[in-house]
């Protein structure tokens, strides 16, 4: 590596006095580098911005569009002019071909070829040699084999109203802070709650002051939380208690609006805030139109959103999360609906704390268990628990890594698909990989074994998988591959970079350092100007979010857009480094962060 940086560490934070060849170890002895920026660099660095370099990649990763319950899908590609060509893709026959005729299919459209042509695929249907799809805002009926379509004589609209029941017969809003129903086949609305306030209101969020900025405070819509049941009788939600939580305020100076700044006011608790804000959950009876409080632990609420964290499953119940303050206890929960019973199922805690961002759940009610993630062994990790009585069946995942990602389930065979991160001595230990394992523990099997950043889909069958990958220098490349063993069947897509590469972008440098513990190696990025010049001295800055919920340097060729680039453009290097107290690494190294 041609820039050597020395490095005073503390906690695996990062400072950094920066120089080529080496740096002087008394900083005061060292004058100070002030980069000579000039317009052509100001405008150089402008066009790196992430909003404009994102025009000038195509097509980087080939998205599967599953058709029906099978291995075969859809993707579609764009040209410079932005039209888009579609493809079909058979990988029992390792095949590729155009999934209609494009040219004959843009004639039966009456398409004008002085504008993109785009269409909205809605269904395809191979057997049936059909296609449903938009195009130009009208619905249309296409023959696969002859390229044709006919207008649909009635157009769909989506005109079904927000928080709506699954049956579409009802749905739920809130006027003044109180709770509505509303009879969509009658019109008909009936009040359920009348004692809502601003300050203790029913199933509204806490906003993100985002969604203010530059509109009008009291008409922007409310967003909330509301879970109907799958049968259509029942509707959770909760009331939030808000009353004395404080407040932080946004300025806007500069509108549209003449000069007086605009201020925007938004609920949001501060670490020490002696009031959070918490949340009650409340059943609403569709058929009665009772509202209940539900016995259930008081859920705290710590950012934006609503403090109900849950999902309905295909067996009536309602699964939800708590968790207490500082993160050291979460617990999950189930509601009945036809006691209005809240069971206690399993619970995770720690002296310190734990990492809500690593924690979910899958339930399993065909079989009656629940997979849910730990962190006890020092690595997140999966384990299976019986449903009913909330005891561990058994650990699921066997590997020395860190899992990330469940990608998918084979009830029929029982094997779970997951992505997981670690477990090389040779390489980042962020990468992940895909791999297989029973739900008993048994089979473990690595799928994608290349020293890549892998991000994987299953299909619908369980019979292959579609294999996004790259490095932060290697451009990604699609391939479908076997669950079986891994076999790579074929590659798909035209990732075009060219554009990119043309304007002299140059890809970030990896690099790894030794934190001040002596033995824990630290993994980053360097972002050098695209007139990077081997001679001159540059001035670092470290662009490091510390988390601790994450870890936020770029492992895949989606490093592109990063504002860094931009920044170095203005004659620095830039650095992005995860030091320890950041997660998704082993439970001591997110620990330092306590």
């Amino acid at each position: 590596m041609k820039l050597e940086i020395e490095m005073i560490r503390k906690s695996g934070v990062l400072f950094a006095c920066a120089m080529l060849a080496a740096c002087n170890t008394t900083p005061e002895k060292t004058p100070p580098i002030h980069p000579s920026v000039t317009k052509a660099d100001y405008q150089r660095a402008e066009s790196f911005l992430p909003k404009n370099v994102r025009s000038k990649v195509r097509n980087l990763a080939v998205e599967p569009n599953w058709i029906g319950n099978s291995s075969d899908f859809w993707f579609s590609e764009v040209d410079k002019a932005g039209n888009n060509t579609y493809y079909k893709v058979e990988p029992a026959a390792a095949k590729v071909s155009p999934l209609f005729d494009h040219q004959q299919l843009k004639s039966s459209l009456a398409h004008d070829d002085s504008s993109g042509f785009y269409l909205r695929i809605n269904s395809v249907d191979l057997q049936a040699s059909q296609l449903s799809m938009t195009y130009n805002k009208l619905e249309y009926q296409c023959d696969l084999v002859k390229s044709s379509c006919e207008l649909n004589s009635e157009p769909k609209t989506d005109s079904t109203p927000s928080y709506s029941s699954p049956d579409g017969n009802y749905a739920i809003s809130v006027k003044s802070w109180n709770l509505y129903l509303t009879d969509l086949n009658s019109n008909e609305v009936t009040q359920l709650t009348f004692d809502g306030t601003e300050g203790y209101p029913y199933a509204v969020q806490n906003q993100n002051p985002k969604a203010f900025i530059n509109k009008d405070p009291a008409k922007v819509k409310q967003r909330l939380s509301v879970y109907w049941a799958p049968d259509s009788k029942t509707v959770l939600t909760h009331r939030l208690n808000r009353e004395k939580v404080g407040k932080l305020h946004l300025i806007q100076s500069s509108h549209d609006e003449g000069l007086r700044p605009k201020l925007y006011s938004y609920y949001y608790p501060l670490a020490g805030d002696k009031h959070l804000p918490t949340g009650d959950i409340y059943s609403i009876n569709v058929a009665s139109q009772a509202v209940t409080k539900v016995a259930a632990p008081e859920l705290q609420q710590t950012y934006y959103g609503g403090p109900l964290w849950g999902w309905w499953e295909d067996n009536n119940r309602f699964y939800f999360f708590e968790q207490v303050r500082a993160k050291k206890r979460i617990s999950f929960h189930e509601y009945n609906p036809e006691n209005h019973q809240v069971r206690l199922i399993t619970e995770e805690k720690s002296d310190k704390f734990l990492d809500p961002w690593a924690q979910d759940a899958w339930v399993l009610p065909d079989s009656n268990e629940l997979i849910w993630p730990s962190q006890r062994s020092g690595k997140q990790q999966y384990y299976l628990y019986d449903l009913s009585s909330g005891k561990l069946k058994n650990k699921i995942t066997q590997c020395d890594c860190f899992v990330r990602n469940y990608r998918a389930l084979d009830k029929n065979t029982r094997t779970l698909y997951y992505e997981a991160s670690g477990g090389f001595d040779d390489r980042d230990p962020y990468l992940r990989h895909l791999y297989k394992v029973n739900l008993d523990g048994s089979g473990q099997q690595l799928l994608t074994p290349e020293a890549l950043e892998h991000s994987a889909r299953i299909a619908p069958d369980f019979s292959y998988f579609v294999d996004i990958s790259s490095t932060v220098q290697s451009v990604p490349t699609t391939k479908v591959r076997s669950t079986y063993d891994g076999k790579v069947i074929m590659t798909v897509g035209n990732p075009d970079v060219s554009e990119l590469m043309a304007t002299g972008w140059r890809a970030p440098e990896p690099f790894e350092v030794t934190a001040d513990d002596n033995k824990t190696k630290l993994y980053g990025l360097m972002y050098k100007p695209s007139n990077f010049d081997a001679s001159k001295k540059y001035p670092v800055i470290d662009a490091t979010y510390t988390g601790p919920h994450n870890f936020f340097t770029p492992k895949s060729f989606w490093s592109y857009f990063q504002q860094a680039q931009s920044l170095a453009e203005l004659g620095f290097v830039v650095i992005k480094m995860d030091g320890r107290g950041t997660s998704k690494r082993d439970r001591d190294f997110h620990l330092v962060a306590y």
